[in-house]
């Protein structure tokens, strides 16, 4: 039998997978930067963030909405000039990976 977290945290994760899904359904060409970036991470292991700038700099359009991409994701209405979206996107990018639901289309 699941435990409540386990319950909560699976449940999260699927959340998450859901607003990258509703995100990316209709740009193809973020899609694609996105499942490379997670490859790219994968192949390092470790994400840091200064090789994460680099990824996100050799993007098109992730790199043009990377904050709007990790607040919706978060599901923050508002832009907040202190908010490390580098940061965050790590988090995000820590999760789909570690994720390994037969649903995660992101994480092959």
């Amino acid at each position: 039998m699941k435990t409540l977290t386990q319950i909560i945290k699976e449940e999260l994760d699927d959340n998450l997978l859901y607003m990258i899904d509703m995100w990316l359904e209709r740009n193809d060409e973020e899609r694609q930067e996105f499942i490379e970036l997670i490859s790219k991470c994968k192949t390092d292991h470790i994400i840091n963030i200064n090789k994460l700038k680099t990824y996100i700099d050799e993007t098109n359009s992730l790199k043009l909405h990377l904050n709007e991409f990790v607040n919706f994701v978060d599901n923050d209405i508002e832009a907040d000039n202190e908010k490390d979206y580098y940061n965050k996107l790590k988090s995000i990018l820590e999760q789909v990976i570690a994720n390994k639901s037969k649903y995660n289309k992101y994480n092959k």
